[in-house]
C-alpha cells in the first residue's frame, strides 16, 4: 500500500563536478547506519514515529468518549488526508524522523485547539455531552491527517528491522526513467530539454549520465551500459540510443509491473447462464470480525466485486465463517496490512483500518491473492536514512498501485484473469 496503512528525501543525482563517461557512477553507503532504527526500537526508546501512534491512540480514545456520550458512533471519513503527501515518482513519499517530527508538530498545533475543550467536556457532568465550538469538517481534516501519519509511522516502525533488505530494493527505483521521460521536449524544443542535451551532449552533464546509466542498468550490466552510451556518444547517435533503451525498459521493467505474476488455486472460473464469465474467490471472515466492516461486510464484499469486475467478466466473493485451506482475513494491531508471500492466503489487516479504507485495503489484498503484485515501489535509502516510497501511474486509479487514489482493479487485469483462469 501506497498504501494507506502501509502506506507510506529523494534520491537527488545533482551535479558535482566534472565526470568521465567512461566512469562508473559511485556511491558510499553505511550499512551500519540501517541499524540505528532496529537499535532504538529493541532498547525501547520512543521515536517521533511513537508520539504520532501514542497521539492518535489518545485522540481517538477522547473521540470515541465524546461521541458516545452524545449518542452516536464516530468514524473518520472516507476519504484520509493525503494529499498533502506526494507519491509520485517525481516527488516521492520520503519517510524519515524528521517527517514524523514535521506531522506531529503540524497535528499537534491544530489539535490543541479542540482536545483540551473535549476533554473539558467529558469532566464536567456525567450527562450528554454539549456540542463543541469548533468546526467540525476541520476536526474530520485534522483527524484523518494524524491517522494517516500514524498509519506511515506504523509502517516505518515495522520496517525498521529490515532495512538491509529494503535497501536492496533501490534496485528497483525507476526515478531515472521517469526524469529522462519529463525531460522530452515534445512540443517545447530547447537547450534544456532532453533531445537537444543528447545531440549536445556534454560530459560534464552528470545528472544526465547517471540517470542514462542507471536507467540502462535495470536491463543490461553497468559494465555494457557505459560503453553503450560512450560507443552511442561517439557515433553522435545518444537519441537513438535513448528511444530504443526507452523501449526496452518499458517492455522489461514497467511491464511486469502490471502482469499477473502467479495463478492462485483459490479462484476458480465458470461461466453463468448469460454467457458471461464468473471468477469465485471463497474467502473467510470469522463471525467476531465481520462486525469491523462499516454499512456491513457484504456492502465491502460489494465493492471488492465490483472492483474487480468488467462489463464480460463477474468477480464474487463467497463469503465462510471458516474453511480449510481458503483464504482468510486475520485482523491485528500494529502491523502493515500485507498477504503471506507463501501460500497467499492469509490475509492480514490492520486493525485500525475502518469506513473505506479498510475495504479498499481488503480489495487490494485480494488482488495479491490471486496473482497481482504492487505496482509501487518502496525502498530504503541509506545515504539519507529515509524510506523512500512512490507510486506508478497514481492517478489512473489502480487499486494495486494506490489505496488513497485507487477504486478498481484495470480492464487490463480482468482480461488477463480471464485469460488464466477460464480456459
Amino acid at each position: 500500500m501506497c498504501l494507506l496503512i502501509g502506506h507510506f528525501a529523494l534520491v537527488a543525482c545533482g551535479p558535482v563536478g566534472s565526470r568521465d563517461i567512461n566512469k562508473a557512477p559511485t556511491s558510499t553507503l553505511s550499512y551500519a547506519k540501517n541499524q540505528v532504527l532496529c537499535d532504538q526500537v529493541s532498547r525501547g526508546e520512543k521515536t517521533p514515529a511513537d508520539d504520532l501512534i501514542q497521539m492518535e491512540d489518545e485522540a481517538n480514545q477522547l473521540a470515541r468518549d465524546y461521541f458516545t456520550r452524545r449518542g452516536y458512533f464516530y468514524s473518520l471519513p472516507a476519504a484520509q488526508s493525503y494529499q498533502h503527501m506526494l507519491m509520485t515518482p517525481e516527488k516521492p513519499l520520503v519517510l524519515n524522523d524528521e517527517f514524523f517530527k514535521s506531522e506531529f508538530a503540524f497535528v499537534s498545533e491544530h489539535m490543541s485547539t479542540w482536545i483540551p475543550e473535549i476533554r473539558s467536556e467529558l469532566h464536567s457532568n456525567n450527562g450528554p455531552a454539549s456540542p463543541l465550538s469548533f468546526d467540525r469538517a476541520e476536526f474530520d481534516r485534522i483527524k484523518s491527517r494524524l491517522s494517516a501519519a500514524s498509519q506511515l509511522a506504523v509502517r516505518y516502525k515495522n520496517y525498521s528491522c529490515q532495512l538491509n533488505h529494503l535497501a536492496q530494493r533501490k534496485k528497483n527505483d525507476v526515478r531515472p526513467y521517469y526524469r529522462l521521460k519529463d525531460l522530452e521536449c515534445q512540443d517545447n524544443q530547447n537547450e534544456h530539454c532532453l533531445e537537444t542535451r543528447l545531440k549536445r551532449w556534454n560530459e560534464k552533464d552528470d545528472t544526465l549520465y547517471k540517470d542514462l546509466v542507471s536507467m540502462c542498468s535495470k536491463v543490461h550490466s553497468e559494465a555494457l551500459c557505459m560503453s553503450m552510451i560512450s560507443f552511442s556518444n561517439a557515433k553522435r547517435s545518444l537519441l537513438s540510443f535513448y528511444q530504443n533503451l526507452k523501449k526496452e525498459f518499458h517492455r522489461k521493467v514497467i511491464d511486469p509491473l502490471f502482469l499477473l505474476e502467479s495463478r492462485s488455486p483459490h479462484l476458480s472460473c465458470h461461466t453463468n447462464e448469460e454467457g458471461k464469465k464468473v471468477l469465485t474467490l471463497d474467502l473467510v471472515v470469522r463471525p467476531n470480525d465481520v462486525v469491523r466492516f462499516a454499512g456491513g461486510l457484504y456492502t465491502a464484499l460489494a465493492y471488492v466485486e465490483n472492483a474487480w469486475s468488467t462489463e464480460k467478466v463477474r468477480f464474487k466473493v463467497n463469503h465462510l465463517n471458516v474453511g480449510e485451506g481458503k483464504p482468510i482475513v486475520n485482523f491485528k494491531k500494529g502491523i502493515t496490512s500485507h498477504v503471506d508471500s507463501d501460500t497467499k492466503s492469509v490475509i492480514s489487516l490492520n486493525s485500525r483500518l475502518q469506513g473505506l479504507g479498510l475495504t479498499k485495503t481488503l480489495a487490494h489484498e485480494i488482488g495479491h491473492v490471486i496473482g497481482f503484485k504492487d505496482c509501487y515501489i518502496e525502498f530504503f535509502d541509506q545515504e539519507k536514512r529515509s524510506l523512500v516510497y512512490y507510486e506508478i501511474d497514481r492517478d489512473k486509479g489502480n487499486i494495486m498501485c494506490s489505496i488513497d487514489r485507487g477504486y478498481r482493479a484495470p480492464d487490463e487485469y480482468i482480461d488477463q484473469l480471464a485469460q488464466h483462469y477460464c480456459q
